[in-house]
């Protein structure tokens, strides 16, 4: 098995714009595009929410995902769960960035839904939500 080395990652072209708006509330504690979808990918990934993307957007980057802060122990964590299920394309590269992207979509649809919708207190019900569920 084979890594690939890529520069960027995709979310569902649907909900690209709920990341904008996301990102531009200023109680939101996360200010860009990769911390979200960092999020999104392991709260996909402990609720078992992978779901293919149909129609994908490439995150707008201010800064590369991979280069936050945990950023590549989150990415390392995903590579084991590639080569795990010997998760493979057509090419013999291991699909680690596809991986990430369809949990995210998955936990990023549960995020939006289920905690950032319907609360003016987003940050407080997200800090709680991690809290409680996700240690």
């Amino acid at each position: 098995m084979i890594e690939a080395f890529f520069d960027r990652f995709y979310v569902e072209k649907e909900d690209f714009d709920l990341y904008t708006n996301i990102e531009s509330d200023r109680e939101f504690p996360f200010n860009n595009h990769p911390e979200i979808f960092l999020l999104s990918a392991c709260i996909g990934y402990k609720y078992n929410l992978r779901i293919p993307l149909e129609d994908p957007k490439q995150l707008t980057l201010k800064t590369s995902v991979l280069n936050l802060e945990n950023a590549l122990t989150i990415y390392e964590a995903f590579k084991s769960i590639a080569f795990i299920n010997n998760e493979l394309d057509e090419n013999g590269y291991v699909t680690v960035k596809t991986i990430m992207e369809e949990y995210a979509k998955g936990g990023f649809r549960k995020l939006y839904s289920e905690i950032l919708s319907n609360s003016p207190k987003k940050g407080e019900n997200l800090l709680n939500y991690v809290l409680l569920n996700l240690y």
